[in-house]
């Protein structure tokens, strides 16, 4: 502080390049070769010239907004595990470098009052690039999405910069019993795969700014292995000029660009383990993940979101409510689709260590009471609530972006009454136990309760 207060430090002078446009020259752009009209969502795909695929939505729920994704297989999978550290941590890095010729500070005068922004995503099995934006402001949006595929900035002045808070930050962040909780889970769920990296001085030091940069522009090399969905306040014409424009202008690479199954197989059998932590809190954490094999289908998917709501229910009646031994329980449904489909359930609480044991054999009665039974009055709460949740979610933009990427993704239409209602109009409690059932006989579980080190 004295240092700074004797200093002579002059005022910040902006340079030219901060007063520049975005773009500084303006791409040529491609042109729609094909046109498609997609009659249940009253949406639009056209195809351009480079491959690149467009789907278009106007929707004016909100009518100051307008938002665009950008949607690739592919992800991390695509690269060894050394290079995991790099590619995980591509996109992150990249949004401290600003874009283009404009510098981070640049970049940011720039934007400052601008209603526009873009996100790069770079995970397991796919890569994104999302924005949104006012509709008078939707070109400067496109040119975004644009710069962030054509026209991306790397620094390494920067990189040095974050990697050395990163090594600096690493021996105190890493120690703390959360993160050392988190470590072992991931260990354990991917039984010690090279792919699980813990972020370590060796998950550091396998950081390359050269690499980092190879694999960004690897992820965003190909247009055509791209769907771009436009959805919000914007009319016809104006998106499809401006997706001709920007979107028409990305290259685009002749190679087949899909996600690689990297055989990271969660556990089988049943694993409980009691693992002692050096801890600051008098406090135990139980943890119950279940996962099994499971054709994906509409009824499997809400049939698992039910099971869990149900279960929340009766956590709380029972666990927390009547024994006061915890404040709540968390039990969390998962779906997955790729690289393989499963169902799974995730039930965590906090309590006191005398009471883990006892609390857990709670959980394990209450999941084979409702492999037998499901009560009327629970199952009622529940879909109520799914029905309200769905409805409240119609009238609004981002739920016609979710539509059209399930569609896109997964082949399933939300608007059909397949999709949701026939399933939740017509559930039983019959239908719900036999669900459980038929889940936790096939289920692979991990057991742990996590206690304090004892001195």
């Amino acid at each position: 502080i004295e240092n700074v207060k004797s200093s002579e430090i002059t005022s910040y002078v902006s340079t030219d390049s901060e007063h520049d446009a975005l773009l500084t020259e303006l791409p040529s752009g491609g042109k729609i070769v094909t046109e498609k009209y997609l009659a249940p969502f009253d949406a639009k795909e056209w195809t351009l010239s480079n491959g690149a695929k467009v789907v278009y939505r106007h929707a004016d729920y909100e009518k100051e907004s307008v938002a665009i994704n950008a949607f690739s297989y592919g992800g991390m999978s695509r690269y060894e595990a050394k290079d995991l550290p790099s590619a995980a941590n591509a996109d992150g890095f990249v949004g401290n470098y600003g874009i283009g010729n404009l510098d981070a500070i640049a970049y940011s005068r720039i934007m400052t009052g601008v209603s526009a922004g873009t996100k790069v995503s770079i995970n397991n099995y796919s890569e994104s690039v999302s924005g949104s934006s006012t509709p008078e402001k939707f070109e400067t949006l496109m040119q975004l999405i644009y710069m962030r595929f054509e026209k991306p900035r790397f620094d390494r002045e920067i990189y040095e910069r974050l990697m050395k808070r990163n090594y600096e930050t690493l021996a105190s962040s890493r120690k703390s019993p959360e993160n050392i909780k988190s470590d072992t889970l991931a260990y354990i769920y991917s039984q010690g795969h090279e792919r699980n990296r813990k972020y370590c001085k060796a998950y550091l030091d396998d950081m390359d700014f050269d690499r980092m940069c190879e694999i960004y522009r690897d992820r965003f090399a190909d247009a055509s292995d791209f769907t771009f969905f436009i959805v919000g306040n914007i009319d016809e014409q104006t998106a499809k000029t401006m997706a001709e424009k920007y979107i028409g202008a990305i290259k685009d690479a002749v190679r087949e660009d899909k996600w690689i199954d990297r055989k990271v197989e969660f556990p089988k059998g049943k694993h409980e383990k009691e693992i002692s932590l050096p801890m600051t809190a008098n406090r135990a954490s139980v943890v119950i993940k279940m996962k099994a094999d499971e054709k994906y289908s509409r009824k499997s998917i809400i049939y698992q979101s039910i099971l869990s709501s149900i279960l929340n229910l009766r956590f709380t009646e029972n666990i927390r409510e009547k024994e006061g031994g915890t404040y709540g329980v968390s039990v969390r449904p998962s779906v997955g689709r790729i690289p393989t489909n499963t169902t799974g359930l995730s039930i965590m609480f906090d309590c006191d260590p005398a009471k883990a044991k006892h609390l857990k054999g709670l959980v394990y009665k209450e999941l084979e009471t409702i492999r037998k039974t499901v009560r009327e009055d629970d199952l009622k709460k529940v879909v109520l609530n799914l029905k309200k949740n769905n409805e409240q979610a119609k009238p609004h933009n981002s739920y016609w972006m979710g539509a059209l990427q399930t569609y896109y993704t997964t082949g399933f239409n939300r608007l059909e009454s397949s999709y949701f209602d026939d399933v939740v109009n017509n559930v039983t409690t019959k239908d719900i136990a036999k669900a459980a059932k038929k889940f936790m006989k096939k289920a692979n579980v991990v057991d742990i309760i996590f206690e304090p080190k004892k001195k």
